[in-house]
């Protein structure tokens, strides 16, 4: 790219357990003339894919971004990373194990077992950790939300990320890559994210010290700020 876009527009696929609002903060911090689109994997029945400022001319120019975070590597399409200018990697990994006898393995043993008697707990837990509560008990959620729940699609995709590897192939087929990750994560350590830039040659690694697992949540204006300095540098 020869010309600094005047706009932007990226696609978001949330991770597991969660849905489109993984994004919503973004919203309010939005660089002018940038679009949102917001892709639902459907654990919540009750969303839907979101357009966040839609643009009626984005022109030629416009940046494609894709951007995932943690599990949602894992489900992008090789055809929409080709297609992308710059793939956004956040709070994700290769291998969610370290090896075969990592204690992760049993955690996702237990959780699936738990989602099934116990869902809600299962998640308010899982959102507690994500947002580095350390006593790891969230708070109860409420009886609409979890009526909403596809458990069935929860427990299908907890089973693919407790086998999850990354196709090297097709992520080294993006144009950029950038990496961005908390440094205080609890679900998938910084580690997870130094071995990722190490597999994918050329991609650049930002890390917020302070910041956990949620990052789109809770650091939305530190994430944008990475990818609109990555933008303008690469322009």
């Amino acid at each position: 790219m020869t010309d600094q876009p005047s706009t932007a527009i990226i696609t978001a696929q949330h991770g597991w357990g969660y849905d489109w609002r993984t994004y919503a903060p973004w919203q309010p911090v939005l660089p002018a003339q940038w679009q949102l689109t917001l892709k639902n994997r459907g654990y919540f029945k009750e969303s839907a894919d979101k357009i966040i400022a839609p643009l009626e001319n984005p022109g030629k120019h416009a940046w494609q971004i894709l951007a995932c975070h943690s599990f949602g590597l894992h489900l992008l399409r090789a055809d929409e990373i080709e297609k992308a200018d710059l793939l956004l990697i956040i709070s994700s990994f290769a291998s969610f194990h370290v090896n075969e006898n990592a204690l992760s393995k049993k955690a996702i043993k237990r959780m699936i077992a738990r989602l099934t008697s116990e869902p809600q707990v299962v998640l308010q837990d899982f959102y507690a950790a994500c947002n580095g509560e350390k006593d790891g008990r969230g708070a109860p959620l409420p009886e609409k939300f979890m009526e909403n729940c596809n458990l069935e699609l929860l427990i299908e995709d907890l089973k693919k990320l407790d086998q999850a590897q990354v196709e090297l192939s097709k992520i080294g087929a993006a144009k950029s890559i950038l990496i961005l990750h908390g440094g205080k994560d609890a679900i998938v350590p910084v580690e997870a994210a130094k071995q990722l830039h190490e597999l994918l040659p050329g991609s650049f690694l930002a890390i917020h010290e302070e910041a956990g697992h949620a990052l789109p949540l809770t650091n939305p204006q530190w994430c944008l700020e990475q990818i609109i300095n990555y933008v303008e540098t690469s322009a």
